[in-house]
């Protein structure tokens, strides 16, 4: 990528990146590295041209055939198109970070 001069990496994490929740710190500290990871890597690779970005998805993913239990959940489908849509981003417009979950969630409910 750094010899083509383009390029995209998009690391994909959760709220724990966002907020460490007492019940879930060994998830916490993977998803706050992740995120730590994904804005050192940008600042080191944008000026050469290789969009790094962090999405957090915060959702619990429908499962065809799975019976709903009444939570909120994402339809995978739109979140891939999602972070596909960020590859390909014009320069002129790149996003760090993303932050998707679907419109019922019941923000920080769980923190």
């Amino acid at each position: 990528m750094i010899e083509r001069g383009s390029g995209c990496i998009n690391l994909i994490g959760s709220s724990s990146g966002l907020v460490g929740r007492a019940e879930h710190v060994n998830l916490a500290v993977g998803q706050f590295g992740l995120r730590a990871l994904s804005q050192g890597l940008a600042r080191a690779r944008w000026p050469a041209g290789i969009h790094i970005a962090h999405g957090v998805v915060d959702a619990d993913m429908h499962e065809p055939g799975r019976l709903p239990d009444g939570d909120p959940k994402a339809d995978p489908a739109p979140i891939a198109e999602l972070i596909a849509a960020i590859h390909r981003q014009p320069r002129s417009a790149w996003s760090r970070e993303v932050d998707v979950r679907p419109f019922d969630e019941k923000f920080w409910q769980h923190c």
